[in-house]
């Protein structure tokens, strides 16, 4: 195991000026709904000892953010220098019983350990310029470096900011080092004193702006483990999965919609598969964030939201204008019988008392007593049984939420993905009960669903039938909770309807993050809470 030193320290706003980010702290700058530091603390966290170092004026924020013991790594708040190695310098004596070392640039999401002596470096773009820190391999096995702006060869690698070396040996570095602002000085000294080895890897850099955006593609390419493919060159994404009846059922949601929706979305250009299922399709691809994204990381201005739901209320009426029927027996089952299920899924794994507590005690959440579930269900069933109307169901997206809304802030043009492709078991396809997609609205934009997702959360059990929930809102969360309820009432939808709905996605979605048991209670309270306030 060795400790693994990320140095996010200093500001690296000026790099990035096109992202109207909340904090200038290298460790909290976005990448698509999550901070760059997140990245880089999940890849090493299972293996290795994780330190991050940043500004101790950054500290608060990034404890906020990420919390170090939920994470799985401890916060350093160092004084800032007058660059890099300076935080460098300050991680190493932090860290004073570690022996083995990786250092990794909190600017570059990591997509293999490097080994011991091993400095990692990516292919530059062609047409690329002297901006990044390079370094080759003579055919002597000699290193070559080249700082910023030198003249280099075209084979030269970038330098990533990633590299192992022994304690002792860095040690012994650093003080000969002229310059603090760039860490390729601190490899080119421990040379002197150890044999070092270069490692050629895709380089995910995201404290560049050229970079910034191609990172996005490639990050998707490292990490959905063939699910997801981004082709540059082409402008598409493809998307495969062991799943071909999941994927089968998306590829005719995009056949079967109606000619005048198929804007709204990525077009389908190619799919793959056989016998009647579908191995793999293409799409056009997006790079303009989802709204989670803006929600989360971005500095927007009112007028620039009021704009943003302006085209979701002008989206959801397209889809209004398509009716259709799915019959009683449907709507019951997808909004009632699959909540009862999960609700009981969820309550099957948990011990007993937390189970009796959470199903029949009368719990105080945050300070405020709250009835027992069982009696909030009863009168969830009678608002879900009465709400069934045949004006009601057109065609729907069917996960209608703030991840899968793609914004472009400067057009605002709007394109949707991922739909459900389904309105439960019996009615696959485009069809479903148009309230769902703005209940799925609505647990984004009030319920905070997606702050919960993101880790922006803090859950505990204080007593037999008490717990706190705090989660971490954004100065933007009271305006999307006044433009959400202005679209339900422009969609000329029953609020309370909504309401319950939303609170029912709450509680039903708990067995599907079974990976992390303390979002699960999180979404189990939180639709507590939403489903006595639906009912008051």
């Amino acid at each position: 195991m060795a400790t693994v030193l990320i140095i996010a320290g200093g500001d690296i706003s000026s790099k990035l000026p096109f992202l109207r980010v909340e904090s200038p702290c290298p460790a909290l700058v976005p990448l698509n709904t999550r901070p760059l530091a997140s990245y880089v603390i999940e890849y090493y966290r299972a293996r290795h000892d994780v330190h991050l170092f940043v500004d101790k004026e950054f500290c608060a924020d990034v404890t906020a953010e990420l919390a170090p013991l939920r994470h799985g790594y401890t916060l350093h708040g160092v004084q800032r220098g007058q660059g890099v190695v300076d935080t460098l310098h300050q991680a190493i004596d932090c860290v004073a019983d570690a022996t083995d070392i990786i250092v990794n640039l909190v600017t570059t999401i990591p997509v293999a350990d490097p080994d011991m002596n091993e400095v990692q470096g990516g292919r530059l773009p062609v047409h690329s310029t002297t901006a990044w820190s390079a370094l080759s391999l003579g055919q002597d096995h000699e290193f070559h470096f080249y700082a910023k702006g030198d003249d280099r060869p075209s084979e030269s690698l970038a330098f990533t900011g990633v590299f192992r070396l022994t304690a002792d040996v860095l040690k012994r570095a650093i003080p000969f080092v002229a310059s603090r602002k760039d860490l390729l000085l601190v490899v080119e000294q421990a040379a002197q004193f150890c044999q070092l080895t270069l490692k050629e890897v895709e380089w995910i850099d995201c404290g560049h702006e050229t970079n910034y955006y191609r990172s996005r593609a490639a990050l998707i390419n490292s990490r959905s483990f063939n699910r997801l493919r981004v082709d540059t060159s082409r402008g598409t994404i493809i998307k495969s999965s062991s799943d071909r009846e999941k994927l089968s059922r998306e590829v005719s949601y995009y056949q079967t919609l109606p000619n005048q929706l198929r804007v709204l979305f990525p077009r389908l250009v190619s799919v793959s598969g056989g016998d009647g299922q579908v191995d793999s399709y293409e799409m056009e691809y997006y790079g303009y964030p989802n709204i989670a994204e803006y929600l989360l990381y971005w500095n927007l201005s009112k007028d620039n939201w009021w704009r943003c739901f302006d085209g979701l209320h002008a989206t959801l009426s397209f889809f209004r204008q398509h009716p259709a029927s799915i019959g009683p027996a449907s709507y019951q089952n997808f909004h009632w019988k699959k909540t009862l299920d999960r609700i009981e899924q969820y309550l099957s794994l948990l011990e007993p008392s937390l189970r009796d507590s959470l199903m029949n005690a009368s719990l105080q959440i945050c300070g405020e007593r709250h009835p027992p579930l069982s009696e909030l269900l009863v009168g969830a069933e009678k608002v879900i049984t009465q709400g069934y109307r045949e004006d009601e169901f057109s065609t729907v997206h069917g996960d209608f939420c703030f991840n899968n809304i793609l914004y472009d802030v400067a057009s605002g043009v709007i394109r949707l993905i991922d739909p459900r492709g389904s309105f439960g078991s019996s009615t696959t396809g485009t069809l479903g009960d148009r309230r769902y997609d703005l209940a799925k609205l609505s647990h984004s934009a009030i319920g905070h669903y997606d702050y919960m997702v993101n880790g922006l959360f803090h859950v505990s059990h204080v007593g037999s039938s008490s717990f706190d929930l705090e989660i971490g809102l954004r100065a933007n969360a009271a305006w999307l909770g006044e433009m959400t309820r202005w679209l339900i009432l422009e969609q000329k939808a029953d609020a309370r309807e909504i309401n319950v709905m939303t609170a029912l996605l709450f509680l039903s979605m708990c067995p599907l993050h079974a990976d992390d048991d303390q979002r699960q209670l999180a979404f189990f309270l939180r639709g507590i809470q939403l489903l006595n306030q639906s009912l008051l």
